[in-house]
């Protein structure tokens, strides 16, 4: 049976459902097809029970997944199978210990908002790009390709030296990620234009949402390595205090280093104490990462939290 959607967009407040949905026999690994789904590959089921199969050529899927720690680690329990780095996340604040009105008085709902968004921008942007005979190619500018391409290349070296091979598909897909965050923002910026959609040749990003774009790519690589090191099943321990298991010459290294620092200032600081480079990357992994010591600012720039 051939079956063809617009798009599916999934919500799930319990990341454990989605585990369980991955060991369903009957229904297939769910994992599966949201690897698939993330590059639109051709995803194809056979039932057995009553001899059918489906196809779905081009999937569209979005999910949106919220869940304690725990079923993260259960829902994606290594980097290895490539479901990992498919994922943004973010790591939300705990710290909170306030209680709520509950009896608060409230204004307009969640639900009302997205209506109305979603009314607002299914006139002025979809139903005029679903009227087009020809899809709307989407490019970055020379300058933004540029700039693009040297953040990441920078990015994948720094989060390899400090991690592992294994992160690499996680930056690399980030960047995926983050030209679709791109995409997704210069569309929803034709609402706010007079242009005729339907006569377009092609969708140039605005400059505005490149950086936005940008930025968050920066923001959602920190939540991501954090997840990587603290919740996935990884090859070296794991650490819940800071400084837990913290080396003295990574203590050293600390002692030398200003608030905020540079990766070069990190390694001069790490070849003062003796410590080798490959060895002072890791370290400065473990820093942001495992320890909590640290932040990373952006490419090659860190802060110190304490």
């Amino acid at each position: 049976r051939r079956t063809q959607t617009l798009g599916i967009i999934m919500f799930e407040p319990e990341g454990d459902v989605i585990t369980q949905a991955c060991r369903n026999k009957e229904t297939g690994d769910f994992s599966v097809g949201s690897r698939l789904a993330f590059h639109h590959e051709k995803i194809s089921s056979f039932r057995k029970t009553d001899h059918k199969r489906i196809i779905i050529r081009c999937p569209r899927l979005t999910e949106l997944i919220s869940g304690t720690k725990n079923q993260v680690g259960d829902m994606i329990p290594s980097a290895e199978n490539g479901n990992f780095s498919r994922y943004v996340f973010y790591e939300l604040d705990e710290e909170n210990d306030e209680w709520q009105d509950v009896f608060a008085e409230a204004g307009e709902t969640v639900e009302d908002m997205y209506d109305a968004v979603g009314k607002e921008y299914y006139e002025k942007v979809y139903l005029p790009l679903s009227k087009r005979k020809q899809p709307l190619p989407f490019v970055f500018t020379v300058e933004q390709r540029d700039e693009f391409n040297a953040f990441f290349r920078v990015l994948q070296k720094e989060q390899t030296s400090m991690l592992g091979g294994e992160i690499k598909a996680t930056v690399r897909r980030l960047g995926l990620i983050t030209f679709r965050l791109a995409m997704t923002l210069s569309v929803l910026r034709l609402a706010e234009t007079d242009v005729d959609v339907s006569t377009m040749e092609t969708l140039v990003c605005d400059d505005r949402d490149f950086r936005i774009a940008m930025e968050m790519s920066n923001v959602l690589i920190s939540h991501a390595t954090s997840v990587y090191t603290n919740l996935l099943n990884h090859p070296q321990k794991h650490y819940t205090a800071p400084a837990e298991g913290m080396k003295l010459a990574e203590k050293m290294i600390m002692e030398k280093l200003n608030k905020r620092f540079t990766r070069k200032e990190y390694l001069k600081a790490a070849a003062e104490c003796g410590v080798c480079e490959k060895s002072a990357d890791r370290y400065l992994g473990q820093l942001q990462n495992r320890y909590k010591l640290a932040i990373r600012v952006q490419n090659g720039i860190f802060e110190m939290l304490k």
